[in-house]
């Protein structure tokens, strides 16, 4: 079932920002076990970011885009970390980690996004990495009809 794979936001469509893409990661999932948290860990994020996703933004989109863009999952950690400090969000009682995942937010040009998502189905595939195996889009549209009439 689709609500029991992990999944993250990867972002919106500027053109329509109410309809979010997220990235499921099913291989992530343990058939065997019941678990009602989709919640990822910051450890396989950062995976996902610094091995896959970065360096293949880095290969294809060119240095004025990239001069805006983090250069690892720890810098945009850090970055929503002091965000949050400085604007009073609290931490919960039991870690001094933020009660809620924060999103960053980068502008792509759409040109090489086709090229990058490649390079994440070829990631997903080496060896080490196969628990990103079959992962797959998802751009959630509900409400479409009512917001396009």
């Amino acid at each position: 079932p689709l609500h029991h794979i992990p999944y993250f936001r990867l972002g919106t469509i500027f053109s329509t920002p109410n309809i979010p893409l997220y990235v499921f990661l099913p291989f992530l999932y343990d058939f065997g076990l019941y678990s009602p948290n989709t919640y990822l860990k910051n450890s396989t994020l950062q995976q996902w970011m610094d091995i896959g996703f970065l360096p293949s933004i880095y290969q294809h989109f060119s240095p004025d885009i990239l001069q805006h863009l983090p250069t690892s999952f720890a810098s945009t950690y850090m970055d929503i970390y002091a965000l949050c400090k400085e604007s009073g969000i609290k931490s919960t009682d039991n870690n001094n980690l933020l009660s809620r995942r924060q999103e960053s937010h980068y502008f792509l040009p759409a040109d090489k996004l086709e090229d990058v998502w490649k390079d994440m189905i070829k990631f997903s595939l080496k060896s080490g990495y196969t628990h990103f195996r079959n992962v797959f889009l998802l751009l959630d549209a509900k409400d479409l009809k009512l917001m396009t009439k």
